[in-house]
């Protein structure tokens, strides 16, 4: 598959899709009503539904960037990370070397990292919200055990993203000084 289009699916439709399943349901709970109109016009609801999708990605992979580029700044002496990333961007090869499609997939691992960040703690809030909506005796320890778990899938994204992010800044500098770019 094209990696920009696994990068579109993986980065911004899927989570954006993810963060917003819960919200949907919760909104045709509340509003049954909806579910009579979305049965006639179906594809015009799914349209909506995949565009509110990519806007929801397009938002996580902005917010991502604004951190990539804090973490950039952090550990941007250590790594030289302004110099190495201008040296990737500017180098060219007659055979692109292997390194180069290795650091392309993992920075869409990367950003899906960061994009499921935000997708665990909407998540979380949304299905606990869905899940005391219907008031059963227990329900509320499930929206609460559901909160904790999507925060703490949340910070388990956010550490694989640090960690992805510093081996990415890693190979860029190796990468540059074996072949003295």
């Amino acid at each position: 598959m094209n990696i920009t289009l696994t990068r579109s699916l993986l980065v911004i439709l899927l989570p954006g899709a993810m963060a917003l399943s819960p919200w949907i349901v919760l909104f045709l709970i509340k509003h049954p009503d909806y579910l009579k109109i979305y049965k006639e016009y179906k594809y015009e609801f799914l349209g909506i539904g995949a565009g509110l999708s990519v806007l929801f990605g397009m938002i996580f992979e902005g917010i991502s960037s604004y951190i990539e580029v804090r973490w950039d700044n952090t550990i941007g002496s250590t790594y030289k990370v302004e110099e190495n990333w201008h040296k990737y961007l500017a180098a060219s090869y007659e055979n692109e070397p292997v390194a180069y499609r290795y650091i392309g997939t993992k920075v869409t691992t990367m950003y899906f990292e960061f994009a499921m960040i935000w997708v665990a703690v909407s998540s979380a809030f949304g299905w606990a919200w869905v899940v005391c909506s219907f008031k059963p005796p227990h329900f509320e320890a499930w929206a609460w055990t559901s909160i904790i778990v999507g925060l703490g899938m949340s910070w388990y994204f956010k550490y694989m993203a640090k960690s992805s992010h510093e081996l990415l800044c890693t190979v860029r500098l190796k990468v540059n000084a074996i072949n003295r770019k």
